[in-house]
């Protein structure tokens, strides 16, 4: 991104941010100090939040490290927003492996966090997991597991309190 482009997308506009602005900011010259600017900056930028000092994650306490999953959530979006594309695309059986190799990564994510169980944006997540599963339970026409499938997707929706994915 240039910093042209950059100053036309600058989260706070209304302090009147011009290029010499931008480049001050990344020389260090300039210090951004509103947190909502700099959480809206780290969006714009796809730069997780935790390079910024802005999560809860902190490496150096042990108690936030053994309360906090860490996990890319962004990532694991895109994963499954590929493998969506890859069911339009591809044969079926190719569909199918990357389907479970998916549904493989969250168990095995969770075996080892249980944790994650508690964290909405991965139940959400878990829920579009399950969606795919089910989809393709149903284009088998194996109806029993697509209904499990269902059932699943419903309790994690629930327990992930997103209206969206309830519905």
């Amino acid at each position: 991104m240039t910093l042209a482009q950059l100053d036309s997308k600058w989260p706070s506009k209304e302090i009147g941010v011009n290029i010499r602005y931008v480049q001050d900011v990344e020389a260090g010259k300039k210090q951004i100090t509103s947190i909502e600017t700099l959480r809206k900056l780290a969006s714009l930028l796809d730069i997780p939040l935790w390079k910024f000092g802005l999560s809860e994650y902190d490496p150096f306490n042990e108690n936030t490290v053994l309360s906090h999953a860490f996990i890319d959530i962004g990532g694991l979006y895109e994963l499954i927003e590929n493998v969506w594309y890859i069911r339009l695309n591809m044969p079926s059986d190719i569909t199918e492996k990357k389907i479970t190799s998916l549904s493989n990564l969250f168990d095995n994510l969770i075996k080892e966090n249980s944790r994650l169980l508690g964290n909405s944006d991965f139940l959400v997540l878990y829920t579009q997991v399950k969606r795919l599963q089910e989809v393709a339970y149903t284009e088998k026409h194996n109806y029993e597991m697509s209904l499990k499938c269902s059932l699943d997707m419903l309790d994690l929706a629930k327990q992930s309190g997103d209206i969206v994915s309830d519905a």
